[in-house]
């Protein structure tokens, strides 16, 4: 490729990724032991090499042999997505599960007139607690129900590519899906988001069961939103 286009690509880096990796230090803030710190580390390296192969396609400096390992690697992240998505809310799932039984032993204790710790205002909140478990749920049954089918449709599109055309098509509508839901992209590196389901259920301030890793990716799906917004509108001076 020509040397304009590797200046755009180092332009592009300086001035968008370079923003990304500012704020995907302090990611490992929330690791609570070596694990924690490993397992987000690994996915900060994994989105960072996505955005740094963007760009560098986007400024036209790829070569046949970097954009055909772009694109199997590419094909491969979003098989990694739905695997990780379909985990996702099977976590999700069993959480509510679980919250759902515990509340039921409650409504049992508080709702019982003759029992010995029948409590009406616990009762109540017993009640709306058990309401805000069905009404996640349904709301986890629309989103699943239109994720999976999106993110296999985007594959289907991607395993059918062949020339450079179609491996660019294939490539820039997952960076649309990753531009428009940077959840994607957390995905497509192995790792769930929260659904914060405790706070959901019980409210903002319960403390929940979320891995570090699994709130490091929704701080991240903004970033890489911000980060895919730049290298779109980016305008060399």
């Amino acid at each position: 490729m020509g040397n304009r286009e590797q200046w755009l690509y180092q332009k592009l880096k300086e001035k968008c990724l370079s923003d990304f990796e500012r704020r995907a230090k302090y990611y490992e803030d929330y690791a609570t032991d070596d694990e924690d710190r490993e397992e987000i580390r690994k996915v900060t390296t994994c989105a960072k090499k996505f955005l740094d192969d963007y760009a560098k396609m986007s400024a036209g400096a790829m070569d046949d042999y970097e954009l055909n390992k772009f694109y199997k690697r590419t094909e491969e992240m979003l098989k990694t997505a739905i695997k990780t998505k379909e985990e996702q809310y099977e976590i999700a799932f069993d959480r509510l599960k679980e919250i759902k039984e515990e509340l039921e032993e409650q409504k049992e204790l508080y709702c019982d007139e003759d029992s010995t710790f029948y409590d009406e205002h616990l009762c109540e909140v017993t009640l709306e607690r058990l309401d805000n478990v069905e009404s996640f749920k349904r709301q986890l049954e629309r989103a699943k129900a239109e994720d999976i089918p999106s993110m296999e449709a985007r594959l289907k599109v991607c395993e059918v590519a062949k020339d450079r055309k179609e491996k660019v098509i294939c490539i820039d509508g997952v960076a649309n899906m990753v531009h428009t839901r940077g959840a994607i992209l957390p995905l497509m590196c192995g790792a769930p988001l929260s659904e914060f389901i405790d706070e959901a259920v019980f409210g903002e301030d319960v403390e929940g069961y979320e891995r570090p890793v699994e709130v490091v990716a929704v701080d991240m799906a903004k970033d890489v939103m911000d980060t895919l917004t730049c290298i779109r509108n980016f305008r060399p001076d």
